[in-house]
């Protein structure tokens, strides 16, 4: 089933590409409570100030992986209002974003209400696909391949 995931990964690629923005300033504000585990405290101070239990924290993405970059997707849209108030309040978090990234060039984000909104479209979206991929590579792959090709199968 191979042919079938590949397919769905470069549907789920070209879709990426017409999103970079809002994924890249949502990328690099996980990078950066990632950087640091003083950044990551602080991070879930603000978790609690927005009365949010810590379940878990926004895992980092692999670009290469669009799977990894959706669960970073899901997870970050849970914890808007989150980023939104470190976006007002946190100066180290504000600064970080006026500053050059490694090529000089001035990091995406912080993100803003449109990269939400995309953000959480685009989730919906992928949501199907990352649904997908896991029932094609699950042991009865064959016979869900068939159903995802032809839904009459079912």
């Amino acid at each position: 089933m191979r042919c079938v995931c590949h397919i769905l990964n470069l549907i789920v690629k070209d879709g990426l590409k017409e999103l970079d923005y809002s994924i890249k300033a949502i990328r690099n504000s996980v990078i950066f409570i990632h950087s640091s585990p003083s950044r990551l405290n602080k991070f879930r101070e603000f978790v609690v100030l927005a009365k949010f239990s810590i379940t878990s924290t926004v895992p980092m993405d692999v670009k290469t992986r669009w799977n990894a970059t959706y669960k970073m997707l899901e997870v970050a849209l849970k914890y808007r209002r989150v980023f939104e108030r470190m976006a007002e309040e946190w100066f180290p978090f504000i600064n970080y974003f006026h500053e050059a990234d490694e090529k000089g060039k001035k990091r995406l984000g912080p993100p803003v209400s449109d990269d939400w909104e995309n953000t959480k479209a685009f989730v919906h979206f992928l949501k199907k696909f990352y649904d997908a991929t896991i029932r094609v590579d699950a042991p009865t792959s064959q016979l869900v391949a068939c159903e995802f090709i032809d839904p009459c199968m079912k």
